[in-house]
Formats: structure tokens, C-alpha cells, sequence
């Protein structure tokens, strides 16, 4: 790291413009399009001259498709995010036992499980725009991802099993319960 005395900060060129003047006057193009670019990741890239992107030009129901996926990978990462905190903020008082945070813990888990299938499809359907894979590979990749969540649906299966079994018991009961009449 080099240290600059501070008196030089202030010292004018032939021109009358300080060191950061100058900075800011040669890189405040090239901030601009970084931010641009930086503000929307797309596969392809953009046309230089319109910026749209060059993948809506040519396959523009994939592209939606993309889109929708990543979409509805960060609304269920959200709403995991709310369940979670909702199950962390709670009174956790003896009532909240019996059906609110077993309702808020199968809400979290099936919401955590399709945030990972969208996004592991808008991974999948990034690799089909970009074209690098063939027809084989794009049914391979399918296929692996139908595998993929098949084996999740197993997992919570197998570890929310006596949950879900509490809950069935539970909402069943609650249809059937007849309060007395007086």
C-alpha cells in the first residue's frame, strides 16, 4: 500500500483540476455502464447498439420461461425467509404447539424445497438458452432434475413424517369436532 501525504490530494494539474476532478471526469462513463450491466446478469448477453437482450430476440417464450422461474425461486426464498422468522419470533407458548408452528415449520419446508426446484430449473433453463447443450444433454438435464426432486420429496417425506401425520390427525379432527351446543 502506498501512502500519499495529504497535501497532495489538493494539488491542481495545468488544467485546475485536482486528482479525483480528474478521476471522476474519465471514469464516470465507464460507471455507468457497469451499473447498467451489473443491474440485469442475462444469458447471452446485450445487443450493444439497443440493449435488449440478444436472446429475446430469437427465443422469447424460453426467455419467459427463464424469467418465471427465477421469479418464483426468489418469492419462495422469501417467503421461506418469512416462515422462518415467523417460527423464530414466536410466543412459543403452550397453544402454539398445537397447531401454529407445526402449520409454520410444513409452510418453511415445502417452500424451501420449491425454491430449490425453481432455481435449479432457471439453472437448467440458463444452459438451454445459452445452447451448450445438445438435445441429449437438455433431456438428460431434465431427467436429472425430475431425479433431483423426487430424492427432496423423499427426504422431507422421511424427516417430516410424524409432522405431517400430526397434522393430518389434527385437521381431521378439527373438521369433525362438533362444539356441544348449550
Amino acid at each position: 500500500m502506498i501512502l500519499i501525504h495529504t497535501y497532495i490530494w489538493h494539488l491542481r494539474n495545468f488544467d485546475g483540476k485536482s486528482a479525483d476532478e480528474l478521476f471522476e471526469e474519465n471514469h464516470s462513463a465507464l460507471r455507468e455502464q457497469a451499473e447498467n450491466a451489473a443491474k440485469h446478469p442475462f444469458p447471452g448477453g446485450f445487443d450493444q447498439n439497443t440493449g435488449i437482450p440478444m436472446l429475446l430476440k430469437s427465443n422469447r417464450q424460453e426467455v419467459q420461461f427463464f424469467m418465471a422461474y427465477i421469479g418464483l425461486a426468489l418469492f419462495f426464498a422469501f417467503l421461506t425467509l418469512a416462515t422462518l422468522m415467523l417460527i423464530q419470533l414466536s410466543r412459543f407458548d403452550t397453544s402454539d404447539f398445537h397447531m401454529a408452528i407445526p402449520v409454520k415449520t410444513i409452510v418453511s419446508t415445502i417452500t424451501i424445497i420449491l425454491s430449490t426446484v425453481f432455481s435449479a430449473t432457471a439453472f437448467g433453463q440458463g444452459y438451454i438458452l445459452e445452447g451448450k447443450l445438445g438435445p441429449f444433454l437438455a433431456t438428460f438435464l431434465i431427467f436429472f432434475m425430475f431425479l433431483v426432486i423426487i430424492v427432496l420429496a423423499l427426504v422431507v417425506i422421511d424427516t417430516k413424517l410424524l409432522l405431517f401425520d400430526y397434522m393430518y390427525y389434527a385437521i381431521c379432527d378439527w373438521l369433525v369436532y362438533k362444539s356441544p351446543e348449550m
